[in-house]
């Protein structure tokens, strides 16, 4: 091969290279994505806490007080997707996107507004994804990126300060962007609803993975919450 002829394939290597890495990769792996997306719209609980419907319990509604008894952050492990003890924010702020979406970096966010875990209701928990092949447990840019392999039976494990709250999924769910269905809310029980964007990497859906309280044990005998 001809100095020339090398020069030039080294040079369409590059050239795919570049453009994989600076244009194709941020793309596929959800980069591109605007700072104003929400993963979940804050205006669902706020409709769903004025409603006075008589089956909410009162920790559906928006919380404007922070209990000092309540841990800042808390654990989430998941065996089947290899997640150890992620670290949850607690309360987190959905009002500004570009604000929560930075913390998404740092760690899953619990959104302000729903109920503690272990308590009666909603919990929700938001998460990064990413396309799958760039899915790595300890990444949170990626790690809800495989969320859509749970399937019915699955364990989610919560560690919420002593406490610790096994929670069985019983539903999967694809809904619309900055929709959020009025029974997943209202539903009966203690349940852990996990939430990312769905398909991974992609802004159009979102994924919900509805897990409901199996058992608890904590070093105190009991979870004591305040509304």
């Amino acid at each position: 091969m001809s100095l020339r002829r090398l020069l030039a394939v080294i040079l369409i290597f590059s050239g795919v290279f570049i453009l994989t890495w600076l244009i194709i990769f941020p793309i596929l792996s959800g980069s591109f994505e605007s700072t104003e997306t929400e993963i979940i719209s804050p205006q669902s609980f706020r409709r769903r806490a004025s409603t006075g419907l008589s089956d909410l319990s009162p920790p559906l509604i928006l919380k404007e007080q922070e209990s000092p008894l309540i841990p800042g952050e808390f654990f989430l492990t998941i065996n089947k997707l290899g997640i150890k003890r992620a670290r949850v924010f607690t309360d987190l702020d959905i009002t500004t996107p570009a604000s929560y979406r930075e913390q998404l970096k740092k760690g899953l966010g619990h959104v302000k507004g729903s109920v503690y875990p272990g308590a009666w209701g909603a919990a929700f928990i938001l998460g990064h994804s990413a396309l799958p092949i760039f899915y790595s447990p300890t990444n949170y840019e990626t790690i809800f990126s495989k969320l859509n392999d749970l399937t019915l039976g699955d364990i989610l494990e919560v560690e919420f300060g002593k406490t610790r709250l096994n929670y069985r999924v019983d539903e999967r769910r694809v809904v619309e962007a900055g929709t959020l269905p009025e029974d997943v809310l209202s539903g009966a029980g203690s349940r852990l609803v996990l939430m990312t964007c769905f398909p991974p990497g992609f802004t159009f859906k979102r994924l919900l993975i509805n897990a409901l309280l199996q058992k608890e044990s904590s070093l105190t005998g009991e979870l004591t919450l305040e509304n």
